[in-house]
């Protein structure tokens, strides 16, 4: 019994061994195994770009893909532009977005638009809204492109001489503008409105509104209407007149529908008279489609980008008594009436998109040689030469 057990102790100790033995051997020859293939490496290297060239690589077309994947990030990486709008105004909606080929289609490389000015040393394009320029001009930084930005008409603000040779582009109403911003645009429509017009003029047993809160404008208009109410009947709604009708809203509004059920005629005149200055307050009219003919006090360029036969325009009388004869003359006569109103609906107006004016912005901002060289000397300059009346 004792042999046996020293017999099972013996063949125990003999398997230890042997298992140590044939692990150190394995590990060993692991071990230089590795060393090989570095000595091999050091040697021999493999170019870089073989796994694009050679058809016969082991390695996967899926990890090629993926190279090739990883290889146009990082390029587009690189070539993404950051543009900042230093001081966006409190109406502007929209906080940081990334605009790319699917929101602008010619676009071959993405923008980055930011809103915080923490990005102003990464942004290679600027925008400053003229309205509220900083007290301070920021130092520019090298490459960099700044854009003079504004809706409002130069009586509204004035720009320091120390922004001089700063601005390299604009981005305006005015349709000179580098980048236009327009209050809205008025197309043709492939099938125009039809309405029972008889029907309509029936309806109004008015002549003309106007819905005014600013009382002292630059244009003088509210000058112009009081001689306009000596010869016709003109209702004042809102802080300047005597009636009322709701809330301000740069929006139609309930009162502005009543108004193109019961009035003929209405005021859409602006508080300055400056070139290609015309807001809302003319393109509602297209937007909604309304049924009544507005007055507009100019541009003298009106004609230009608002259809002939749409409107009536102050500035194409030599005087209120002019107009009101003439507006009584279209007012009283169904087929004259008529035919302002089916040549509005031949037309819609469309509003704008911040793509309109970010992705060519974007775009010119990626090429290079469009970006250098342009400076305008003196941006008050631009703004004031030859494009408002002063009364």
């Amino acid at each position: 019994m004792m042999r046996r057990i020293q017999w099972q102790y013996v063949v125990l100790v003999l398997g230890v061994f042997l298992s140590i033995h044939l692990l150190g051997n394995l590990v060993v020859n692991n071990f230089h195994q590795r060393l090989n293939n570095k000595d091999t490496h050091k040697r021999s290297p493999e170019p870089k770009t073989s796994i694009f060239r050679n058809k016969n690589s082991v390695v996967s077309s899926h990890y090629n893909q993926e190279i090739l994947n990883s290889a146009n990030y990082k390029s587009n990486s690189t070539k993404n532009i950051g543009i900042l709008f230093y001081n966006k105004p409190s109406w502007i909606s929209f906080e940081s977005t990334v605009i790319d080929s699917t929101r602008c289609p010619n676009l071959k490389q993405k923008c980055t638009i930011y809103t915080n000015n923490k990005n102003y040393e990464k942004s290679k394009g600027v925008i400053f809204c003229g309205e509220k320029l900083p007290s301070k001009v920021p130092e520019k930084k090298k490459g960099q492109v700044w854009t003079f930005f504004s809706i409002e008409s130069p009586f509204l603000f004035s720009v320091r001489p120390e922004w001089k040779d700063k601005f390299s582009w604009t981005m305006t109403y005015r349709r000179d503008s580098d980048f236009t911003y327009f209050y809205g645009k008025i197309q043709k429509r492939e099938i125009p409105l039809s309405r029972n017009y008889s029907e309509v003029l029936k309806r109004k047993n008015k002549t003309v509104s106007w819905a005014v809160s600013n009382c002292n404008s630059f244009s003088k208009r509210e000058e112009y209407v009081k001689k306009l109410q000596k010869y016709i009947s003109v209702d004042v709604y809102g802080k300047c007149g005597k009636l009322k009708c709701g809330q301000r809203s740069a929006g139609v509004t309930d009162c502005h529908k009543k108004f193109a059920e019961e009035y003929k005629f209405y005021l859409a005149v602006e508080n300055s008279i400056c070139k290609d200055y015309t807001t809302e307050k003319l393109f509602n009219f297209f937007f909604y489609d309304l049924p009544m003919i507005p007055i507009i006090n100019g541009p003298k360029n009106a004609r230009e980008y608002i259809p002939n036969g749409t409107y009536i325009n102050m500035l194409d009388y030599a005087s209120p008594e002019e107009l009101a004869k003439d507006l009584e003359r279209i007012g009283s006569n169904e087929t004259l009436y008529s035919e302002y109103l089916k040549e509005k609906d031949k037309y819609t107006g469309s509003r704008f998109r911040w793509e309109v004016a970010l992705c060519p912005m974007c775009s010119r901002l990626q090429e290079n040689s469009l970006t250098s060289g342009k400076i305008i000397p003196d941006i008050s300059s631009w703004i004031w030469n030859d494009t408002c009346i002063k009364p």
